[in-house]
């Protein structure tokens, strides 16, 4: 499995950028507002969503790494 695979059969991952990217939006709105307590709110949301990502995103490679490792390996005593 690549990891395109994982983000397209993963509705939780793609739901997770789409309410970081929402937030986004949502701070820029209140920027336009002056509303700089619900801007700074709605970006370290965004932010904090974004880091869990990446995280899930880095195991999923090292993962992914290692599963090739594995099968490099089996290939090579057979």
């Amino acid at each position: 499995m690549h990891s395109d695979d994982w983000f397209r059969n993963d509705s939780f991952q793609i739901e997770r950028i789409e309410a970081a990217s929402h937030a986004l939006n949502q701070a820029l709105q209140s920027l336009y507002e002056r509303d700089y307590a619900s801007a700074r709110n709605l970006v370290t949301f965004t932010q904090q969503v974004l880091e869990e990502l990446l995280l899930d995103c880095e195991h999923h490679v090292q993962a992914e790494a290692l599963l090739n490792q594995f099968r490099y390996y089996e290939q090579s005593i057979n």
